[in-house]
């Protein structure tokens, strides 16, 4: 699959999910904002771009502690669900456009803080993306990649992105720690602050949220009872209810000088 066609299934996949996860039921799937605000520390007198904006959680949840707020997202349908998210907060300092990851519409330097949670792993060129982070990053700025890690154990891995890509086509790939930091010196950023959330999921809310269909929903546990123990996310079935820990990993980057 080329680029383009990622691109494709990534807009799709983000409208069906901006309306999921703007849903009152969805919001304990959420995790807190706040271990990405810690490690921030955002001031009233700065600029902030949300990318992969999705429902706007991450662009709204920041909104009251910065000067102005943009989140883009690849899909008009996500960037309308996050308008209408700003507009019952009334969030009047947030703005959301269409754009696209790797070819942002604003010049160098134009944000303090840039922003991008739970959808680095959607990308098909993961450091074209990041490259384009920096670029509009301001000087003495942060990044905020907020994301979850695979196990490195090759065959952990395999078998988790495997689960994920049988679950959503717009999967691409999580990475592990170790391919983390090699792509942050490719792209010369430093690791300013780093934490580490473990998250419970259970597999039918976990299935809702992406808008999975009922053959996708029989295949994605299929594989799971089959091959989920060699995931390295402790699956735990019990009375046919599949349960299982994502590890969550907030990087807080400075580009390097």
């Amino acid at each position: 699959m080329d680029g383009d066609e990622q691109k494709e299934l990534l807009r799709k996949a983000l409208g069906t999910q901006a309306e999921a996860y703007a849903h009152p039921l969805k919001a304990r799937y959420l995790e807190n904002i706040e271990p990405m605000l810690e490690l921030v520390v955002p001031l009233n007198t700065e600029r902030l771009l949300d990318i992969g904006t999705g429902s706007g959680f991450t662009a709204l949840g920041f909104a009251p502690f910065v000067q102005s707020v943009v989140g883009v997202d690849d899909s008009p349908e996500a960037v309308e669900v996050a308008k209408r998210q700003a507009a019952a907060r009334g969030a009047a300092s947030a703005e959301f456009r269409v754009a696209d990851h790797e070819h942002l519409p604003f010049a160098d330097g134009s944000f303090e803080i840039v922003t991008c949670r739970f959808v680095f792993h959607h990308f098909s060129d993961p450091g074209s993306a990041l490259a384009e982070m920096k670029r509009v990053l301001a000087p003495g700025g942060r990044l905020m990649l907020y994301d979850i890690l695979t196990s490195l154990d090759p065959r952990q891995a395999e078998v988790h992105n495997r689960i994920e890509k049988t679950r959503d086509l717009s999967h691409v790939r999580m990475l592990n720690t170790e391919e983390f930091l090699a792509l942050f010196r490719q792209v010369k950023l430093d690791v300013a602050g780093k934490t580490v959330l473990l998250a419970k999921r259970e597999f039918t809310e976990w299935m809702d949220v992406v808008g999975a269909g009922p053959d996708t929903v029989r295949q994605t546990r299929a594989l799971i009872e089959s091959e989920g123990a060699q995931s390295g996310l402790c699956m735990r079935i019990r009375d046919g209810t599949i349960t299982f820990t994502q590890t969550n990993v907030a990087w807080l980057l400075t580009p390097r000088a």
